[in-house]
């Protein structure tokens, strides 16, 4: 029997699949999810991600500044857009 090796973010993106498939995602998360220390970061994807990854970008993009910030923040959307097509959802 082989044993196959699964990241936790593999397995993240499987049961949020199967939630939202069954309909609970929906309802159980609000639409929109916003860094703690600064209620005018939104965290785009938010749904996607684990909390260290939420709490890594809040602290990346608290950090950054003009151009920068906005160039990290489109790159995020990017690769959260990407990673909601791989398991099936549009955001």
């Amino acid at each position: 029997m082989r044993v196959h090796k699964v990241s936790g973010q593999a397995m993240f993106a499987a049961a949020f699949m199967l939630a939202a498939m069954a309909g609970g995602v929906q309802a159980a998360q609000p639409e929109k999810a916003y860094c703690p220390d600064n209620k005018s970061i939104s965290i785009f994807g938010y749904q996607l991600m684990n909390r260290q990854e939420r709490e890594g970008y809040c602290q990346t993009v608290q950090g950054l500044k003009g151009k920068e910030r906005q160039a990290y923040i489109d790159d995020h959307k990017k690769k959260i857009t990407q990673r909601a097509r791989d398991v099936g959802l549009k955001l």
